[in-house]
């Protein structure tokens, strides 16, 4: 799965589908994704993009709030190398691995370049993204984005909203080949070997239809 520091996941640089499973096996099943959140600042309604699908545009930047974009510490920061992020610049990245191959980078949206032309301002938002990853038989097929923010407008934010905006393909979804379906589960109890527990909004896609040339479903 492609990662990236300006918001968006799950798509190459050329913006091409960017999450395959098995590995190696160049079938794809995002094709693309990223955090969106929302805010209403007086009577101004604002959100910003990680990832948007009808033209994979996205409105962060690396780094923080006063960092240049350019910057040499503005990057990925991977384990087992480089990690890990130099604490100095980044107090709030963590310094322990979680997983095999942890990744943290941090991004904002208070360049006003990078927002979609007639749509709405910078909020005033830093996100710390990591992103955990196993080589274990069984979690080696999960992969966790985590996401933390910080107001850094200097303002109150009111009425905020926080989710992930995914297109979800399972292969060739143009035109005639879209056969997916997506649904989800929300609020829902499940009993699990004695244990209770709470499914509150979890998304899931799947086809009926084998996807032609793929080797595996």
């Amino acid at each position: 799965m492609w990662v990236s520091n300006f918001g968006k996941f799950g798509q190459t640089k050329a913006t091409g589908s960017g999450l395959f499973w098995p590995k190696g096996s160049g079938q794809s099943y995002i094709f693309g994704a990223g955090p969106w959140f929302g805010t209403i600042d007086g009577t101004d309604t604002l959100v910003t993009i990680g990832y948007g699908p009808h033209g994979a545009e996205t409105e962060y930047t690396p780094g923080l709030k006063d960092m240049s974009s350019g910057d040499p510490a503005a990057i990925i920061y991977m384990y087992p190398a480089p990690w890990p992020p130099p604490a100095d610049k980044y107090p709030m990245a963590p310094q322990v691995p979680k997983s095999h191959q942890d990744s943290w980078c941090a991004m904002n949206d208070l360049d006003i370049n990078n927002h979609v032309p007639g749509d709405t301002r910078p909020i005033g938002l830093e996100v710390y993204q990591t992103v955990y990853a196993w080589n274990l038989s069984t979690t080696r097929d999960i992969i966790i984005n985590g996401y933390e923010l910080k107001n850094v407008s200097g303002k109150k934010l009111s009425d905020c909203y926080f989710g992930i905006c995914t297109d979800n393909d399972i292969g060739n979804e143009a035109g005639a080949n879209a056969n997916d379906i997506i649904s989800g589960i929300v609020k829902q109890e499940f009993i699990v070997d004695g244990e209770t527990l709470l499914v509150d909004n979890l998304g899931y896609q799947w086809q009926k239809t084998w996807e032609p040339g793929w080797k595996t479903p």
